[in-house]
């Protein structure tokens, strides 16, 4: 792959993540997100407890996919 093709994909990448985000936030309002597990998951939640709740963040999850390869975190 070439330098310019990578930097199309990515790209392109980015503007499908910023889609499901979207239609996360369009079906579950402000507070709904495409989200990224450091498990090799990615999801799309209806929203992301508060640390103080008793709920899990696994009951808000409305989507999920296994198998991401790449990695997760902050530097």
């Amino acid at each position: 792959m070439t330098d310019a093709n990578v930097k199309k994909k990515l790209a392109q990448f980015v503007a499908l993540g910023n889609e499901l985000d979207a239609e996360a936030k369009r079906r579950y309002g402000p507070d709904g997100m495409l989200f990224h597990e450091a498990d090799g998951s990615a999801l799309i939640m209806d929203c992301l407890p508060d640390d103080g709740s008793d709920e899990s963040p696994q009951d808000h999850v409305r989507f999920s996919v296994y198998g991401v390869q790449w990695g997760a975190g902050a530097f």
